[in-house]
């Protein structure tokens, strides 16, 4: 079904949680870079709207993008949406830490950096932290699976995604650029539908449902088929529709057309009818409900598609398949479609 933006997300920018609780005060960017830390430390320790910069921490792996999210630009849609388009204005990418990727994943949601004398990442009067030290955002930086990077903004965790910047302009982000290039990207982590409705809760903080091992990484679930939709393909606007495994388990599959210009790439194209591998991102969309006189925050996981795969057949599954074509060919010649 089709969910206008409205009704579910703010239409002009993402809606950003509100946490109550005293801000505590932090160092604000003035050419002096925020200490550099990993996910973990982040997610679990710093105060939401603080400022942080993240670059893994150095010592134990950088933070190397692992997906490109959504690109600024225009972006037109396939088939009879082929003269229909949309523009995003925001850079959108996941990046994970440590050895393998294992210690954390971020998503960085910022305007593109365009307003700085600076084009080249580089020390800039001193080395803090044992990282580089930007005196301005890196403009003109183009964010590319592999780059090991340095960001520096607001912390602000976003329908559960542990996020690192956010909408609006300027930018939030302050600083962004990649440290270096063409570094081996960690592995796509596999997840099933039980292990992303787990919801442990991680953080200290109670803004985090996902496990931190699922929150904000670019991920896959294997062997689902998707139902409930009302188009045979996807449209130009969100749609909600049922991710179903090999097991019966189900959650939600939100198509971002909104948000994310990978979606937007899919208007058009044939909403997959066979078994698939879904690659994305989890997220958690929140609602509130009274219970007497008590307001109460309910989480609602959902999956957001950034590309499809065909599964591949188990090895019985083919030995059965062969079995059954030989059987088939030994009475009649098989048509060519």
């Amino acid at each position: 079904m089709n969910i206008s933006k409205a009704s579910t997300r703010s239409s002009s920018s993402k809606h950003r949680l509100l946490i109550a609780g005293v801000v505590a005060s932090v160092a604000v960017f003035l050419g002096v870079r925020a200490m550099a830390d990993n996910a973990y430390n982040i997610e679990t320790s710093d105060t939401v709207g603080s400022t942080v910069t993240y670059d893994g921490n150095g010592a134990g792996g950088s933070a190397i993008i692992t997906a490109i999210l959504s690109q600024p630009g225009t972006v037109f849609g396939q088939g009879a949406y082929s003269a229909t388009s949309r523009t995003y204005f925001y850079d959108a990418f996941t990046a994970a830490d440590g050895p393998g990727g294992a210690d954390g994943s971020l998503e960085i949601f910022t305007e593109p950096q365009t307003n700085s004398v600076n084009a080249t990442p580089g020390l800039s009067g001193s080395d803090l932290a044992g990282g580089i030290n930007y005196v301005s955002p890196n403009p003109g930086y183009v964010p590319q699976v592999g780059d090991a990077i340095s960001v520096t903004g607001p912390w602000s965790p976003f329908d559960a995604i542990p996020e690192l910047g956010g909408s609006g302009s300027p930018p939030k982000v302050t600083n962004m650029g990649a440290l270096s290039q063409g570094n081996a990207v960690p592995a796509t982590p596999s997840f099933t539908i039980p292990q992303i409705l787990a919801n442990p809760n991680f953080s200290s903080q109670s803004y985090l449902p996902l496990a931190q091992n699922v929150a904000g990484y670019f991920s896959m679930i294997s062997n689902v088929t998707i139902s409930g939709e009302s188009s045979s393909v996807f449209t130009n606007g969100n749609m909600s529709l049922t991710l179903t495994d090999s097991g019966g388990h189900t959650m939600t599959m939100f198509y971002y057309y909104t948000s994310y210009s990978s979606d937007g790439a899919m208007a058009g194209a044939l909403v997959p009818t066979q078994h698939v591998n879904v690659y994305g991102f989890a997220d958690s969309f929140s609602s509130t409900s009274k219970v007497g006189s008590t307001i109460v925050t309910n989480w609602s996981d959902e999956f957001v598609p950034v590309s499809f795969s065909a599964t591949v057949p188990e090895p019985s599954s083919c030995l059965l398949a062969g079995v059954g074509l030989l059987s088939l060919l030994a009475v009649m010649r098989r048509r060519r479609s």
